[in-house]
């Protein structure tokens, strides 16, 4: 699996202005959910935003060094979407930790990935 194949121009969101995390994260999911690639995907707009704030709320991605890794699984959804995101001011993402830029893996269905073991370790969620 190479990850250019999921990191489209349309999935780059630069200088993005937010309130915070949560307008920052449905912007980066609505990004994907509506982009081509994921055309008659079964991506559900709303289940992956739930996933995705759900698992942000149970712990912040935030990584350190300005850079976080927002993610979420969805067991309906068989397939990978990504979404990169420089933000125009930093942001707090929780735990005292500013993040400058961005980074999500947005969804990963529960199921398997047809894909190199050794190459499943960037993308493990």
């Amino acid at each position: 699996m190479q990850l250019t194949n999921y990191l489209i121009p349309e999935h780059l969101l630069m200088r993005v202005k937010a309130d915070d995390k949560y307008e920052l994260l449905d912007l980066m999911v609505d990004r994907v959910c509506h982009s081509d690639l994921m055309t008659n995907s079964g991506l559900d707009l709303d289940a992956a935003r739930e996933a995705v704030h759900a698992r942000e709320r149970e712990r912040s991605t935030a990584l350190g060094g300005g850079f976080a890794l927002p993610h979420a699984r969805l067991p309906s959804f068989k397939g990978l979407g990504l979404a990169v995101a420089t933000l125009e001011t930093p942001m707090d993402f929780g735990g005292g930790e500013m993040v400058t830029t961005e980074s999500a893996v947005i969804v990963r269905y529960a199921g398997k990935l047809d894909i190199d073991p050794h190459e499943q370790a960037p993308i493990l969620l």
